[in-house]
């Protein structure tokens, strides 16, 4: 069977018009890939009433110079290109063209109807574009219904006209919007919509809508997903005719519609979804369960100010663009959040890697005495000090070694483990692969060349002590909200020293090798010991407050 993707199904199919070949699933897709183009500014709002041609928009196009961005995002020139020189996309009409962004509601809506016959149109919404507020919009369906919810079936409501027979489809939030609309109109518009698709998107959130509304939509609503489905397997609804369709692509990018594995005029279908990927979905839903609708707003409005650098930029690729620089700058500014936010942010990856049973040994006793106090790192910290003292230096790098090839047989297990349950596909795992290599080769250099340990453990405990200092700064922020001098100052006074210990580690620590051991055992036996002061501050303070008064 000879498969392609969406574009080598225009080269196949493009020479058929749609009276000579209904319809079909494919169809849809390339729709909602063309929904991604970027259109503003060329039609006229008459022109946009009554429609433009797919081949007159990408005319105006070129004339216009073409995009001025090379986003994969967007759709490309060339499919454009392609689909306006053919039968079948060419002649099909664009019309009622919106594309809205609005910063001080956190939205971004688009939507067009393409007119593919005399009597028939496809209704498609526009998945998340490059901007952050899209993004920050995705995050929002979890806990609130979104602005851009109401304006798609406000969308429908207005062009869903009598005499027309609609399909309904998006990609991504589209996918979302699509369902979300159709199963809030009118029966009597309702009763027009002959198909609904949601192209790997989010589902709805039970908490802030009354899912029987699915039910009128159930019948008539076709779910496609990838074998590595994430975002389309997030809140999902129950849809009798779900396909689950091959791709190109591995893992994550799996979610790229031109990815997707097409044969003729069928989707290539895979017999069932990605085990990891499944994981990884209950393990998002369980994350997402075990938050209050207020931690989920702190959450989203932490992690998405971080990343826009403080509203410096507006973009993903924004974002990116900074490269290296804007990840430390979006850290730096993450660790002056709420604390929750920051677990919760590590506890997502640390869940997908160890599983559920083993994120909920987080609520025994033990575990959240050994969270919620530092006295059992701070007495850690004192025996790993004590030995970096008391042991001679050449024994350390030993150590170092046997605790580093534990560390390594465990990455071992858990990559076979993975590679199993995705039938030994290197592909799907190849970051975990490059983790073992990296931790193998640290490992073996270790033992090989002890005194690459010192290098290695300055620059290493430098930069931990450097996150660490940002970290507790922002801790003392919140102190300062609750008007806890006391720990506010002891945090700041904290964070000061770990901050000059990392830029010392960093900067000088190899022009006194011989003085590394010492100076981190002796840094090691400080920290720990304000550590289990503060801890022992704490527990006393704790019980001084829940001590019952006693009542003359």
């Amino acid at each position: 069977m000879i498969t392609g993707n969406i574009s080598d199904y225009i080269s196949w199919r493009g020479d058929l018009s749609f009276k000579e070949r209904p319809f079909n699933d494919v169809d849809n897709l390339v729709l909602c890939y063309i929904s991604y183009a970027v259109l503003k500014g060329l039609a006229t709002e008459e022109e946009n009433s009554s429609g433009v041609t797919v081949k007159e928009y990408y005319s105006r196009l070129l004339e216009k110079g073409g995009y001025k961005t090379d986003l994969d995002i967007y759709a490309s020139e060339a499919f454009l290109k392609k689909a306006s020189s053919s039968v079948r996309f060419g002649s099909v009409l664009i019309k009622d063209y919106v594309d809205i962004i609005d910063e001080e509601t956190s939205m971004q809506f688009s939507a067009m109807t393409f007119v593919f016959d005399d009597d028939k149109s496809y209704i498609a919404f526009r998945g998340t574009d490059d901007t952050i507020i899209g993004w920050k919009e995705d995050f929002m369906i979890s806990y609130t219904r979104v602005k851009a919810q109401d304006m798609a079936l406000e969308y429908l409501n207005r062009h869903i006209v009598p005499g027309m027979e609609f399909y309904v489809g998006g990609h991504s939030k589209g996918g979302n919007l699509s369902i979300y609309s159709t199963a809030n109109l009118s029966d009597e518009k309702l009763s027009q919509v002959k198909r609904i698709y949601t192209n790997d998107g989010p589902g709805l959130c039970q908490d802030v809508f009354n899912t029987k509304k699915l039910q009128r939509i159930e019948s008539r609503s076709i779910k496609i997903t990838p074998e590595y489905s994430v975002i389309g397997m997030l809140f999902s609804f129950n849809c009798p005719n779900h396909k689950i369709v091959s791709s190109h692509n591995k893992g994550l990018l799996q979610h790229d519609l031109l990815s997707w594995c097409v044969s003729k005029d069928e989707l290539v279908l895979a017999p069932k979804m990605d085990p990891e990927a499944s994981s990884i979905d209950d393990t998002v839903s369980m994350w997402l369960s075990n938050m209050t609708q207020e931690q989920k707003e702190d959450f989203t409005h932490d992690i998405f100010d971080a990343v826009s650098l403080g509203g410096k930029v507006s973009s993903v690729s924004g974002f990116k663009s900074k490269g290296l620089k804007g990840v430390q700058e979006a850290f730096v500014k993450l660790s002056l959040k709420q604390t929750s936010s920051r677990k919760k942010m590590l506890r997502l990856p640390l869940t997908i890697i160890f599983g559920k049973k083993a994120r909920n040994l987080r609520y025994t006793k033990p575990v959240v005495f050994l969270t919620n106090n530092p006295i059992p790192l701070g007495v850690f910290m004192i025996v790993i000090g004590l030995l970096f003292l008391l042991l001679p230096k050449e024994a350390i790098p030993l150590i170092v070694g046997i605790a580093l090839s534990i560390v390594t047989a465990f990455e071992l297990f858990l990559l076979i483990y993975f590679l199993y349950l995705t039938h030994w596909d290197f592909q799907h795992q190849i970051m975990r692969v490059y983790v073992f290599i990296f931790l193998m080769i640290l490992t073996v250099s270790i033992f090989i060349n002890p005194s690459l340990f010192s290098s290695v453990s300055s620059m290493l405990f430098g930069t931990g002590s450097l996150i660490y200092a940002f970290t507790l700064f922002g801790k003392s922020l919140n102190f300062h909200k609750s008007k806890d001098r006391i720990l506010m100052v002891a945090c700041i006074f904290e964070s000061l020293g770990l901050l000059a210990l990392g830029i010392y580690f960093i900067c000088l620590g190899n022009l006194y090798e011989s003085y590394i051991n010492p100076i981190i055992g002796i840094g090691l036996l400080a920290i720990g010991g304000y550590k289990v002061f503060f801890g022992l501050f704490h527990l006393i303070r704790g019980a001084l407050a829940s001590r019952p008064e006693i009542k003359d």
